[in-house]
């Protein structure tokens, strides 16, 4: 059974990323975190193959924390990726982020709310961390 992010979890997330920068974790946008934790349990429904529907997933709330959810003051990329990283970690043996350096995490989580990357790009990005 997939194990979820509640938006609990989210919040302690982004606290703990913002204070690690001496920033406070301050939610703005309540209904678009629910909105996006509710899709990502519906989206990729039709994927039969577990792992591949666990990283699109994944790679739909990294998307939508980062690009467009604007959920939190300060720490959305951050709080986006560590959010996708361990529902990913959760759900899938012996995935390991720590195969993607963290310069490349930063840079791309970067580019992902720039607006330059796809859910697609971003679900096979993360192939990398099964392979």
């Amino acid at each position: 059974m997939v194990e979820y992010p509640t938006s609990e979890y989210v919040i302690k997330i982004n606290a703990s990323v913002t204070s690690a920068y001496g920033q406070r974790g301050v939610l703005l946008q309540a209904s678009n975190l629910e909105h996006y934790l509710d899709g990502m349990k519906r989206y990729a429904q039709d994927i039969k193959d577990e792992k591949a529907a666990i990283l699109r997933k994944g790679a739909y709330i990294l998307y939508h924390l980062a690009y467009d959810a604007h959920a939190f003051l300060d720490g959305n990329k951050r709080t986006a990726i560590s959010v996708a990283f361990s529902f990913s970690d959760t759900n899938i043996e012996n995935f390991e982020d720590s195969k993607i350096p963290e310069e490349e995490k930063a840079k791309v989580v970067k580019e992902i709310a720039e607006g330059m990357h796809t859910i697609s790009f971003i679900e096979r990005w993360l192939q990398i961390c099964i392979e």
